[in-house]
């Protein structure tokens, strides 16, 4: 389970530091409010053209979930990386290996919430398409596999400029207070065709519990959002890493003047919404606790890279946590939980409304209690596939009408 707790952050700019190593709900259990769900098919795997590569990290997933569709974690890696994969919620698609198609890059997840296990650290992965199959071909990118203890999402862009997709892991440590956080991953292509791992941090701890990427200042090199405690405990709240153009990133917080940096969330996402000519960014954190908490949120870019007013979403009772959000025939789709006890994380619903116009929200899909295949009560990223509404990962059986 993940758990999240935070305030916010002030305004000042940093240098980054980098290291190298080698509506309402209607219905229960698994009955959507409209329609019925089927179980998403997982489809063969053949090797499948990359999409062009996006300075959005949100466009590039988004590109990869509509030509993959769904693939099934346990069936393909086995029940134990399979779930390890789903839990580190860190996976992503891009042409790593410079062939034309999509490959697979996944983090695992390796301890148990708990101290006594905290320097279990996880590994990074690489799968390519063949024969298939999806084959483990980790060691033709990366010498030195050793990545997070606690990684939470998997952001896809090229940061560097030299035509190859890199990764940002988010990464936030142990999960239970005093939360001390970690540093997070970037994987950059070097000259010789594998990746460089670099770790990352604002302030330290960083609880850098999401992150998205794009080009918010029209330089031509994608930037990254991250989220983070706030101030109130000595973190950098949230913030931007600006890309410097050689590798590294200098952090601020002082382009988000449209919001209250006393207040944190936990889900970011970078979207260039039709009739935009910026990016906008998505916030949310728990509605449950406004006091230190984004409700989930639009926070408008004014053009210039700065974002100076914002926009909520209506609330659905419960179900303060947006999770993930995507953006498909002029509707926002919000993916969200419970985030209060005693079912924190046990339920999740899917909002949509129409954006920008605001002027209509209805839940379209009810999920309480497990799904079994993904050992999960959950669901953590969503995207399009054949028209519908899925969860990446087939174990979830999530494919419903937008």
């Amino acid at each position: 389970m993940l758990s999240a707790c935070g305030g916010g952050g002030g305004g000042s700019t940093t240098n980054v530091t980098a290291s190298t190593a080698a509506g309402s709900t209607s219905g229960s259990g698994d009955t959507p409010a409209a329609p019925a769900p089927a179980a998403a098919p997982t489809p063969t795997v053949q090797p499948t053209k990359a999409a062009s590569l996006s300075l959005s990290s949100y466009e590039n997933k988004m590109a990869a979930i509509n030509s993959i569709g769904p693939l099934s974690l346990t069936d393909t890696f086995g029940s134990a990386l399979g779930n390890s994969f789903l839990h580190s919620n860190s996976l992503a698609y891009g042409d790593f290996f410079g062939d034309g198609n999509y490959a697979l890059v996944a983090h695992s997840f390796e301890y148990d919430w708990t101290a006594a296990t905290a320097d279990k650290k996880g590994h990074i992965y690489f799968y390519r398409q063949a024969n298939g199959k999806w084959i483990d071909n980790t060691s033709a990118l990366i010498d030195d596999t050793s990545g997070c203890l606690h990684p939470r999402k998997a952001v896809v862009a090229d940061f560097n400029q030299d035509g190859r997709p890199d990764v940002f892991f988010a990464c936030t440590g142990i999960d239970q207070p005093p939360f001390s956080g970690e540093p997070s991953l970037l994987l950059l292509s070097n000259k010789a065709g594998k990746f460089t791992k670099h770790f990352y941090q604002s302030k330290s701890p960083n609880y850098t519990h999401g992150a998205s990427a794009a080009d918010i200042n029209g330089d031509g090199y994608p930037d990254l959002v991250i989220t983070d405690h706030g101030t109130y405990d000595g973190r950098g709240g949230i913030g931007f890493y600006i890309n410097n153009r050689d590798g590294t990133f200098t952090f601020t917080n002082s382009l988000i003047p449209g919001i209250d940096l006393r207040k944190t969330a936990y889900t970011a996402e970078l979207i260039k919404f039709p009739g935009r000519n910026a990016y906008d960014l998505f916030l949310s954190g728990h509605s449950s606790d406004p006091q230190y908490n984004q409700n989930p949120q639009i926070v408008i870019n004014d053009g210039t890279g700065k974002f100076s007013s914002s926009v909520s979403f209506p609330s659905v009772p419960g179900y303060g946590l947006a999770l993930d959000v995507i953006h498909h025939n002029g509707h926002a789709y919000l993916l969200r939980t419970i985030d209060t006890n005693p079912d924190f994380y046990r339920a999740v619903v899917i909002q949509k409304v129409k954006y920008p116009e605001m002027t209509s929200s209805e839940v379209i899909y009810t999920h309480t209690g497990s799904f079994p295949k993904a050992n999960s009560t959950w669901v953590n990223w969503i995207g399009v596939w054949n028209g519908k509404i899925v969860a990446p990962d087939a174990d979830y059986g999530l494919s419903i009408s937008p």
